[in-house]
């Protein structure tokens, strides 16, 4: 990356960034905007990723239904195991591991525009 007719790296530029940002905002990178993916991918993404535990991870997926046969439960034992799994996939999904900045509503800030001149 070329920038003031010097080469810095992408990472040394992205640590540039993140430090002006934090400290001239006193907010977290986390905070800029972001364009994630829509609800209907996310879906697909969970439906898919529940599939695959199943076929790849039987014995773990359906461990609890044998232990569960002597227990009096309105629910399938399985659910636990598939209720935790999504509990995880929900909080990755909030962390925003599935999202990207959005460079374009990043960039309508005339202060953020003005920083990057001076990189």
């Amino acid at each position: 990356l070329i920038v003031n007719n010097q080469t810095i790296s992408v990472d040394a530029a992205a640590q540039h960034i993140q430090h002006y940002y934090e400290n001239t905002t006193k907010r977290s990178i986390h905070d800029l905007p972001q364009i994630c993916l829509q609800q209907e991918l996310v879906d697909l993404l969970w439906e898919s990723s529940l599939l695959e535990e199943q076929e790849m991870v039987p014995d773990w997926y359906f461990r609890n239904d044998a232990e569960g046969a002597g227990r009096n439960s309105s629910s399938s034992s399985h659910m636990d195991g598939e209720q935790d799994l999504k509990a995880k996939f929900d909080s990755f999904v909030k962390s925003s591991h599935l999202c990207d900045v959005d460079v374009a509503k990043t960039l309508e800030d005339s202060k953020f525009r003005q920083f990057l001149k001076t990189l």
